[in-house]
């Protein structure tokens, strides 16, 4: 790592006065640093995932993506890697009877609702195996056995086509919690030399496992490195303040030291229990990690997130996707009638060749497909009209209240519309009646040119990713964001905002464009009608370039179609984080400092790699001989 980056960051000047303030001891403090590090293990370092979802076996949405892809290019990297997650009765009912399912034959058994020295609960799990042919990854199954009088923790059942639930069990903290509490004492009964060196958690459902594991740490046990990954900071896992004695979980962490601990606003947030017990947060982008130490972002953790950024322990950095499952040179089986025309970005190529040379067009499988689409929507089947969808929640966070303004003025979509020369299909569960009869109500008035069809799993979503010309989303945050990567794979150019995810991989006028949703004064709350205007001006801007300027749009499909959004592209920075989080990285470079800027992980490394070659070399160098070695590089 070049001495630029020093220059360049506020982190370099509280450094250098430091050094002058506090001599060369803060470098010769720690003799044996890095010598346990298990990146340089012979043996293959363990890690275990600890998430909600895992494509494959149970979804909802992004997390199983990103579960899956995580686990199996940290295999790619030598790690050996295990998921583990519940055992839903929608993965029961589907792999149950099949052979590669373990069934675990030792229960784990926890205490749980402890009132004065006695446990009046105990709640048994099996750990089951699977290992997922596609990936190779093993998945641990938490078998929740119910006893008397008690449900089934994580009974799922929803009817067919329906979207996918965790539990129908009326309190989710019970299940989550007790679950994680099964999950401590799985890994503590494991010999020291069987445990995983990282676990890594997943979002609010893992995040009482940190408090159990932190206990085990604070009793002198030989505990992981812990990880959690904050995929949506919306999500707090809420519950009342009486799941905390329930659960067993130290008392002193309620309020924790100087308020660090599990409680939030009167009541006891999971989420808040993981980004303060592990050892590092990650976001999954570096804007992310950024825009939740604001007010805008941060949904009332803004303050723990700035703190934990300042201490080294929050960073981050974009998913990517698996582009072996989403590959258009591939026919889809579950597909087959409707995706039986694939293409390649060489297809694409030769179009555009076609378009300068003003010859007659070849027919490809994106244009084929998007006919396809337009006639099984009941829409004019026509090439020169733009086909825009989205697929998405409708809810207030992806910007329906814009997209639909209750108000007297017109909204996002209607705008649009009103235009012309354009089709919208959206797709996707809606949370609110006024927003389902305002989709259906557009559909009545713009019968050609626009359909709303309802969440169906596994009926719309990849073929209007395949072949659309535009994905939109106008979420107003967005922390990393997948469709991109999806539409981008098929050429169907991201039109997205400027937040999160999405301003970080999507590169405006090149593989896609990008709009801004815009604050009100307070800088919290959008203000509708300057975003409404943002998002309109741009997707005209676009729908224009389609309509006049054929070559620059296909140039714009083309640059997505190349763009690489593999997770082998996206794993370094994690990997990063785990040899920093290994190496104790945090403690040792607070000592000189705190952040004041965003770093990446690599940035965070090569950082504590270069003040152990301080510490190294400062038995014999005067601090100015250090500033100076700090700034030019070694």
């Amino acid at each position: 790592m070049s001495g630029k980056l020093y220059k360049a960051s506020k982190f370099s000047f509280p450094v250098a006065v430091l050094l002058f303030l506090t001599g060369c001891s803060l470098f010769i403090s720690q003799d044996k640093y890095y010598q346990e590090r298990v990146i340089a293990s012979s043996k293959r370092p363990v890690v275990y995932l600890v998430s909600a979802e895992f494509t494959g076996l149970f979804h909802t949405g992004g997390l199983g993506h990103a579960t899956r892809g995580m686990a199996k290019s940290l295999m790619e990297q030598g790690y050996d890697v295990k998921v583990i997650m519940p055992n839903y009765t929608s993965i029961r009912d589907e792999f149950g009877k099949n052979a590669e399912m373990k069934i675990g034959q030792t229960p784990i058994r926890v205490d749980l609702d402890k009132r004065g020295d006695s446990w009046h609960v105990q709640v048994e799990y099996r750990v089951n195996s699977y290992v997922d042919p596609s990936t190779n990854v093993e998945v641990l199954l938490m078998d929740h056995i119910p006893g008397a009088g008690y449900s089934d923790y994580f009974d799922n059942g929803v009817p067919q086509g329906a979207r996918p639930i965790y539990t129908k069990h009326p309190n989710q903290g019970e299940a989550f919690g007790s679950m994680q509490k099964a999950i401590s004492k799985f890994i503590m009964n494991l010999p020291e030399d069987e445990r995983p060196q990282t676990v890594i958690l997943n979002d609010w459902t893992a995040g009482p496992l940190a408090a159990f594991l932190r206990e085990e740490r604070e009793l002198g046990k030989k505990v992981p490195e812990l990880i959690g990954i904050v995929h949506n900071l919306l999500h707090k896992g809420l519950f009342d303040k009486s799941i905390f004695g329930w659960l067993g979980i130290k008392p002193e962490y309620y309020f924790g030291k100087n308020l660090k601990g599990m409680e939030y606003n009167g009541q006891i947030s999971f989420l808040k229990a993981m980004v303060e017990f592990v050892d590092a947060v990650y976001a999954v982008s570096g804007r992310y990690s950024k825009e939740v130490t604001t007010a805008r972002f941060g949904g009332g953790f803004e303050g723990i997130m700035a703190r934990l950024l300042s201490g080294y322990r929050l960073t981050g950095g974009l998913n990517g996707i698996d582009i072996e499952e989403w590959d258009p040179e591939k026919p889809l089986e579950e597909f087959k009638e409707d995706l039986a025309d694939t293409f390649s970005v060489k297809d694409l190529e030769r179009e555009l060749k076609e378009i300068q040379m003003g010859e007659k067009i070849s027919e490809h499988g994106k244009i084929r497909g998007k006919a396809r689409l337009q006639k099984r929507y009941g829409l004019p089947v026509n090439n020169d009209v733009p086909l825009i969808s989205m697929t998405s929640r409708v809810d207030d966070q992806k910007g329906f209240k814009y997209l639909l303004n209750e108000g007297n003025d017109m909204g996002v979509l209607e705008r649009i519309l009103k235009e012309g020369n354009v089709q919208i299909i959206i797709t996707g569960d809606s949370v609110s009646d006024v927003y389902t009869n305002n989709l259906l109500d557009l559909q009545n008035r713009y019968s050609g040119q626009f359909r709303y069809v309802p969440f169906e799993k596994g009926k719309h979503e990849r073929i209007l990713t395949a072949y659309s010309d535009i994905f939109l989303s106008t979420a107003w945050f967005e922390p990393c964001g997948l469709n991109q990567f999806f539409s981008m794979r098929y050429g169907t150019v991201p039109f997205m905002s400027k937040v999160g995810g999405p301003a970080e991989s999507v590169r405006q006028s090149e593989t896609g464009l990008l709009f801004d949703i815009i604050a009100d004064g307070d800088s919290v709350n959008t203000n509708h009608f300057e975003t409404i205007n943002s998002i309109v001006g741009e997707v005209n801007q676009g729908i224009d370039v389609y309509l006049e300027d054929k070559a620059a749009f296909k140039k714009m499909q083309i640059a997505a179609m190349k763009e690489d959004v593999s997770w082998s592209r996206r794993i370094p920075p994690l990997v990063a984080l785990i040899e920093f989080v290994h190496a104790k990285g945090a403690s040792i470079l607070s000592e000189i400092g705190k952040l004041k800027e965003f770093m990446t992980p690599m940035e965070m490394l090569a950082t504590l790699k270069r003040v152990e070659k301080f510490r190294i070399k400062g038995k014999d160098m005067n601090c100015n001989e250090l500033i100076g070695v700090i700034f030019s590089g070694i």
